[in-house]
């Protein structure tokens, strides 16, 4: 979500993170799509949580 306001890309309105899952109402700008910047924002959050647990693949909840 960071990197979506430092690229300008999106303007968060409100959110919320829960253990399993976020609510985010956030306004689009620079021509961005809901596409391009979910599919940013879930693959960053990927990579950082496979770094943080020195794990490679697909994440699923336990």
């Amino acid at each position: 979500m960071q990197h979506q306001h430092q690229t300008g890309n999106a303007s968060s309105l409100a959110f919320v993170i829960m253990p399993d899952h976020q609510y985010w109402l956030f306004s689009l700008h620079n021509q961005a799509t809901l596409a391009e910047v979910m599919r940013s924002v879930k693959g960053r959050s990927a990579q950082q949580i496979q770094q943080s647990r020195r794990h490679r693949g697909e994440i699923t909840a336990k």
